[in-house]
């Protein structure tokens, strides 16, 4: 009697061969999940830049807006801007290097840092820009504060702008 065999199992062929087409996908496929990993983590850099200038944009415009009166300001150059708010504190707002520092009464905080420019520009009632303020104990002629920085972690440069309107800044006749 002839004994009938079965097969059972792979031939070595066939094993190299599903090893050959595993290999091909995962060739195929690592680079693109890679990218896809890259893409996600730029992603949260740039959310995390996002973040500190929104932190930042709110605390200056906070402050910023709490100006004393229109003889309150007491420097206003193109990269610092110092002045008294309504309760008496001195702030002053400057770039140190890469880190954008709030001065209140003296007491440094660094509000950011990776900041590689921090610019400020002064308008009138006219909205014409003021190349040299009026300071000090006269009246300002600055209506309108333009805030421009850039934070830049080294892979990512994000430049924000923001204007500010200080109250105390602002007459009746600015209102109608």
């Amino acid at each position: 009697m002839i004994k009938k065999t079965t097969k059972t199992g792979f031939t070595m062929v066939e094993l190299i061969m599903a090893i050959v087409i595993v290999g091909i996908i995962f060739t195929i496929a690592i680079p693109l999940f890679m990218k896809t990993v890259e893409s996600f983590r730029y992603a949260l850099d740039r959310k995390d830049l996002s973040e500190s200038a929104d932190v930042i944009m709110r605390r200056m415009q906070r402050d910023m807006r709490r100006l004393k009166n229109a003889e309150s300001i007491i420097t206003a150059t193109a990269s610092v801007y110092e002045f008294t708010d309504i309760d008496g504190a001195v702030i002053k707002y400057s770039l140190n290097g890469t880190i954008l520092e709030r001065e209140l009464n003296s007491v440094t905080d660094s509000l950011a840092d990776n900041v590689s420019a921090l610019t400020f520009t002064y308008y009138d009632d006219f909205g014409g820009a003021i190349l040299t303020p009026i300071v000090g104990a006269t009246e300002t002629d600055v209506k309108m504060i333009e805030v421009n920085f850039t934070l830049d972690d080294g892979e990512n440069a994000l430049n924000y702008k923001f204007w500010v309107r200080p109250l105390n800044l602002i007459h009746l006749s600015d209102l109608f």
